[in-house]
């Protein structure tokens, strides 16, 4: 591997994992519980809402951009004073779109604001059934995926509205399911980097090196660690939606963010493989990437 150089500002990442807690179907969350029979959505993937969210939100897979469509499984469950449902609770089920307008409300910088799914983009049952002396009705969401922006942040909203014997939950009556998708260039690269214009650097020079990986950070965003594979820090590259384009390079280290120009580029969608002319603080930068 090539030798890394570390810049005057160190390399520190403080990763702060934002996470809530998960809710114990067990136990009794709601004041409501208290005083009857309630339903709510369960437990479905990895919980992705901060402490404090307007809304509940999930992330039960992360979606294949090879596979046109996909569907997960989640629920709605009964709580309550006895321990199953006491008779048949029909739930009644919609979208939520003012769900996800509330969440960027909350969030109004985050870099990427969630979208909420058209209509042609998924469908699930508009009424399930807990039967009597069961506690939850599973149903499926199916996506598809192939009808999705790739450089957005894809999520769908979904509340209870009503039921024939039990109260909506105040705190799960809406849920967000977060639905990221793999970036097609997230994989292993043979990476070449020939440093012949602007300000030369000798560190850099030509270089070439198999098995590195970029890893989806995003929305058809994706990283590799080392810039250059000289310094140390970071490179993201976003790809817009239907991968003809690459519309930002971000080369970071720590807290220092790096300019950067995007002088050409060309795509292969076939391959996966891309070339890149960009320049990281005037140092200019020919880079190719062939997938392994």
């Amino acid at each position: 591997m090539k030798k890394i150089f570390n810049q005057s500002v160190a390399l520190l990442f403080v990763i702060t994992s934002l996470t809530s807690c998960l809710k114990d179907d067990t136990m009794v969350l709601d004041p409501e519980k208290s005083s009857g029979n309630v339903v709510e959505f369960g437990n479905t993937g990895t919980p992705s809402s901060p402490s404090g969210a307007p809304v509940f939100a999930y992330t039960p897979t992360t979606l294949d951009p090879d596979v046109p469509t996909t569907k997960f499984t989640t629920s709605v469950r009964y709580a309550g004073a006895e321990d199953v449902a006491p008779q048949d609770i029909t739930v009644q089920l919609a979208a939520a779109p003012e769900a996800v307008t509330k969440w960027n409300a909350a969030y109004p910088t985050a870099q990427f604001p969630y979208f909420q799914m058209a209509s042609n983009q998924y469908s699930f049952p508009s009424s399930v059934t807990i039967k009597k002396g069961e506690k939850a009705a599973y149903f499926d969401v199916n996506v598809n995926t192939s009808l999705l922006n790739k450089a957005q942040s894809n999520v769908l909203g979904i509340k209870i509205t009503s039921t024939t014997a039990a109260v909506i939950s105040g705190n799960f009556g809406t849920v967000i399911y977060n639905l990221p998708i793999r970036s097609i260039w997230e994989g292993s690269y043979v990476y070449s980097v020939n440093n012949n214009y602007g300000q030369i650097d000798a560190n850099i020079g030509s270089y070439t090196e198999a098995g590195i990986k970029l890893s989806t950070v995003g929305p058809n965003r994706v990283r590799v660690q080392y810039i250059a594979q000289t310094y140390s820090g970071f490179v993201e590259y976003q790809f817009n939606g239907d991968n003809t384009a690459i519309t930002e390079v971000k080369p970071y280290n720590g807290a220092t963010n790096y300019a950067w120009s995007i002088q050409t580029f060309t795509l292969n969608v076939a391959t996966k493989s891309f070339n890149i002319d960009w320049t990281f603080a005037n140092r200019g930068l020919r880079e190719k990437w062939v997938r392994q």
